[in-house]
């Protein structure tokens, strides 16, 4: 097993909001994230996975995914650019 987490880049995001977390495809979690906020760590088995994010409103903004490699008892961490 290894660990997912997200970051809200604090060079291009302002303020803060709801995120939906997501890997391979499957919603794993929503949180309250501010510019530089990082989220909490979510267990995946070990391998490549694709992470993804979106704003929870209706009309948020959808972050591309990006495929990630996992290592057992690793953490790998998708950074979200805004802009």
């Amino acid at each position: 097993m290894g660990n997912v987490r997200w970051t809200v880049d604090a060079q291009t995001c302002v303020g803060s909001a709801t995120i939906d977390l997501f890997v391979d495809g499957a919603r794993v979690g929503s949180e309250t994230l501010a510019a530089g906020g990082t989220s909490r760590s979510y267990t995946v088995i070990a391998g490549t996975h694709v992470l993804g994010a979106s704003e929870s409103n209706n009309a948020g903004y959808v972050w591309p995914s990006q495929s990630f490699p996992v290592t057992a008892g690793g953490t790998s961490t998708q950074i979200l650019l805004c802009g």
